[in-house]
């Protein structure tokens, strides 16, 4: 089974609603951000960091990426 994780950001071409996806296959967290402004506010705050430094599954195993 491949697990597969990551950020993942669409609908940036004109007339389309972007959407930005956050998903973490250790701990199963799912995050979606819908809209312009809240998809470029989601990005300049650097989601994957922020996920890393309070993912549970990280701190339960003691181990950084």
């Amino acid at each position: 089974m491949i697990r597969r994780g990551g950020l993942q950001v669409r609908g940036l071409e004109r007339d389309q609603t972007p959407v930005a996806d956050l998903y973490c296959h250790r701990c199963h967290t799912h995050q979606r951000v819908t809209g312009r402004t809240r998809v470029q506010d989601f990005m300049r705050a650097n989601p994957l960091l922020e996920h890393r430094a309070r993912c549970s599954a990280l701190q339960k195993k003691g181990t950084t990426p």
